[in-house]
């Protein structure tokens, strides 16, 4: 039975991307082994770093993207993201734990006594990644001024061997008289590319057949012609004279070979040579051409003539912005295999910067980007003249292939288009088998991981099960949980997110809300893994860790994710007074209206129903609808990092340094709110919300505050008689008033009565950027190695707009580099000189 891809015209392969994938298949063992390889999504990390070049007393500054590879659109499969920093001879020296909400995490690694030596690589992943043969980490080589000066690799003196990689254009191999493409690359020992003075290809005799013309960025291609039984060697000629050179071998007497024009903006043109004989069996030029990206597959059978090419044109604008990969295929055996880039429209989106003031030590900037998406950034700020973030690993070349020269700022499409087509012609993995490269959906070894999870067990008294409650919770009660063993003793809870350093306490809880000494087997905090959350004595979680990151090669060892367990002694019976059974209001606001109002007392029950205020707040008559796009401190608490935190003593003075761009900005008007709440009742009006006695201009301070901290609610859903500040808006009153001595369970003892936890296993702590006491802002190490300032999690609003500020340290010109991602899956990858008033 024939599918409707029967009919379609042979020049053209049309991609239904979004639609059901066996509606697109035909119905061939090729399509389901593929079909069947994705069955689960991908996630692939994209990572921005400050430079790559740092000097001591600096930090590595970084922020990472969880990427859905299909759409290039940020991805929430995990929130746990693990990074390590590796020294040249592959040794974990530091790593931790990062929280990603919504698919974006930052972080930092200060460059310490510990980075002995010059070449690091920092590795981050997600345990989810482990699951597939993909390699879709993140890995990058820094390196740290340990000298009077970095060794310059141009320098004179340098004598490093050099390698050239021969590469042929859909790793199938040459074929005698016919007119063959070759790709080259020349690096050093370290396998970092180098320049090109010069090369050509000789014949056995020494003649030159090819002249190969400079290129600074130590790739290129060229194309001769291949004689029967001729030898062929190419040399290249580096930038300091050395001279290496590699024989051209893999030469085919018969067969095919697949190339790809890629610079037409309109249709991509795949041409199919051989050069078979013209007595050649019509089975034996039978093949199938698979064209696939990320789970979707087009396969149609291609009969050849010999001798003659065959020539397919693909409409591009069918197809989606990404990496596709051609292969051709005989009795299930890959014998070319060709990725191509596809640009479906303007994938990278030049934004528009503009200095809005200078002052004494700060600058005042504003991005303009595209106001139909939102756009997360972080921005480097560096002296002029730097070179320290020209070895970088920019968004387009980990998502495309490396860019060099023609970067993404580039103007010309053709010429970027070829930079990125020849980057993957060499970097091809072809040979080999479908079905062994594809196999079957294999089983999953690793879950996703949302968090931090704990675990523990009470010891039986006399056999009998406990009769008593456990409760969990941090020295400063923003954790709190309360937990019911079952009959053995064992209790759980996982999806937390704590960080390290949290003092942890455990107690038992009884029905008049006593805490007693527990009297525990074991206590461990782990990043979630939830197929251990079983059979607790059987399985340790800290051996199972290791065991996965001892089989996790890549360009680096893997290192240990969790420490173990910490045992826990128990806390001495206390007495708690501030706990009461019924749920009793004790902070309604004295003029709130009398009239359609509602109050709630916040306790343990809406604790385990609602894990944020604004989930509670949807149940009671409001439509909320959280905002993913735009993201403003999502690593903390929104009451916790918050300048108005009337718990922290800040009262609305607003900090400069806050990476949050309503912080930096200033401007009238501007806004990062990623909150919109609604009445459901006519007119369907916002409401006016307290947070104790602070009006909320913004929700997004409550989108991500945890129930754990709420005393009471109170709702006034007409607003009509209330007398608080001169009224309330047309939806309504929303008064949030939260614990002031943040639960009564830390009243009636000290802490010399405590045994703590303390979490070695958790989040790392988010931190702002700290600029280092540089001694010389006119040195050449500085000028050249130096870093002025660093941003991350800025937002673009509805407008397409972003007001933040830089540190200004006197310099006349700086450097801006500015990356991000937005919500259509579009990135932004710029840098910009900027002149100093």
């Amino acid at each position: 039975m024939k599918t409707k891809h029967a009919r379609l015209p042979v020049f053209l392969l049309i991609f239904l991307f979004g639609s059901n994938l066996n509606s697109l298949a035909q119905e061939t063992s090729i399509e389901q082994t593929y079909t069947d390889f994705y069955k689960y999504p991908r996630e692939k990390m994209l990572v921005q770093l400050n430079k790559t070049v740092f000097m001591p007393g600096e930090s590595i500054w970084f922020q990472a993207y969880l990427i859905e590879p299909k759409t290039g659109k940020i991805s929430n499969i995990s929130s746990n993201i693990y990074a390590g920093i590796f020294d040249a001879g592959g040794k974990l020296i530091k790593h931790k734990l990062l929280f990603a909400e919504d698919g974006i995490a930052s972080g930092s690694f200060p460059v310490d006594s510990t980075f002995t030596g010059n070449e690091f690589t920092l590795k981050m992943f997600t345990r989810w990644m482990l699951n597939f043969d993909e390699n879709l980490d993140f890995n990058q080589r820094v390196f740290v001024i340990n000298d009077d000066l970095y060794p310059n690799p141009k320098a004179e003196n340098f004598t490093t061997p050099f390698e050239v990689k021969i590469y042929t254009e859909g790793d199938s191999g040459f074929l005698e008289n016919t007119l063959n493409n070759l790709a080259f690359t020349l690096t050093d020992a370290t396998g970092k590319r180098v320049d090109i003075q010069s090369g050509q290809v000789l014949d056995k005799t020494g003649k030159v057949l090819t002249e190969i013309s400079e290129t600074q960025t130590g790739i290129g291609r060229t194309a001769f012609f291949i004689e029967p039984d001729k030898k062929y060697t190419l040399q290249l000629t580096a930038y300091n004279g050395m001279t290496a050179e590699k024989e051209i071998t893999q030469v085919k007497k018969q067969g095919v070979m697949m190339k790809i024009n890629n610079l037409d903006a309109a249709k991509l043109t795949l041409g199919v040579y051989n050069n078979f004989s013209v007595n050649t069996t019509p089975d034996s030029l039978s093949f199938e051409l698979v064209i696939e990206k990320d789970g979707y597959i087009y396969s149609r059978p291609l009969r050849l003539e010999a001798g003659k090419n065959t020539v397919i044109n693909l409409d591009k604008s069918v197809l989606t912005t990404g990496i596709y990969r051609a292969y051709l295929i005989k009795d299930g055996k890959i014998l070319a295999e060709r990725p191509f880039f596809n640009k479906a429209g303007n994938s990278l989106l030049k934004p528009n910067i503009k200095l809005l003031k200078s002052y004494g030590d700060s600058l005042q900037l504003q991005l303009t980007a595209n106001a139909a998406e939102s756009f997360v950034f972080s921005v480097s700020l560096l002296p002029e003249n730097t070179g320290a973030i020209l070895d970088r690993h920019s968004l387009p070349e980990q998502l495309y292939g490396r860019l060099d020269d023609a970067g993404p700022t580039e103007t010309d499409d053709r010429t970027l288009l070829a930079a990125i087509d020849l980057n993957l012609i060499t970097e091809g993995k072809s040979g080999g088998n479908w079905n062994e490269r594809f196999g079957t959906a294999k089983p999953l070894g690793y879950n996703f991981e949302k968090g931090i999870s704990f675990r523990g067990k009470i010891k039986l008294k006399n056999g009998k099960p406990p009769k008593d409650k456990i409760i969990v919770f941090s020295e400063s009660m923003s954790f709190q949980q309360t937990l019911e063993p079952d009959k053995d003793g064992n209790f759980e809870s996982h999806h937390n997110y704590l960080e390290n350093g949290t003092a942890l306490k455990v107690a038992l809880i009884d029905d008049e809300k006593k805490l007693k000494k527990p009297d525990l087997d074991f206590f461990e905090v782990f990043p979630d893994v939830e197929e251990v959350l079983t059979d607790h004595p059987a399985q340790k979680i800290d051996k199972q860790a290791l065991a996965i990151l001892n089989n996790y090669k890549s360009e680096a060892s893997g290192f240990p994710l969790i420490e173990e367990g910490k045992k826990v002694t128990a806390l001495k019976e206390v007495e708690v007074s501030a706990v009461k059974k019924e749920k009793i209001l004790e902070h309604k606001p004295i003029l709130f209206s009398e009239v359609d109002t509602k109050g709630y007392k916040i306790t343990n029950d809406e604790i385990k129903q609602f894990q944020y205020v604004t989930d509670f707040i949807q149940t009671k008559g409001y439509n909320v609808s959280l905002s993913t796009d735009i993201i403003a401190n999502p690593i903390s608490s929104p009451i916790k990092s918050s300048t108005n935190n009337p718990a922290s003593g800040n009262t609305g003075n607003r900090d400069t340094q806050n990476n949050d761009p309503i912080n930096a900005g200033g401007s009238g008007g501007f806004s990062t709110s990623s909150v919109s709440i609604k009445s459901r009742r006519t007119p369907f009006a916002p409401p006016t919300i307290y947070l104790d006695d602070m009006i909320l201009t913004d929700f997004s301070f409550i989108s991500r505050m945890n129930m754990n901290i709420v005393d009471e609610i109170y709702i006034d859903y007409s607003a009509l008689s209330s007398g608080i500040r001169a009224g309330g808006g047309l939806g309504g009153i929303i008064y949030i008033i939260t614990k002031k001595d943040i639960g009564g369970y830390t009243q009636s003892y000290n802490p010399e009565t405590q045994t703590e936890i303390n979490i070695k296993n958790g989040f790392n702590p988010s931190e702002n950027y700290k600029s280092p006491n540089y001694t010389d802002l006119d040195s050449p190490i500085f000028q050249k190695y130096g870093t002025l300032d660093w941003k991350a999690f800025l937002t673009t609003n509805n407008t397409g707009k972003s007001v933040f500020t830089l540190d200004n340290k006197g310099l006349k010109r700086v450097r801006l580099f500015i990356e991000g991602v937005s919500t259509k899956g579009r990135i932004i990858s710029w840098e910009q000189d900027i002149q100093i008033q």
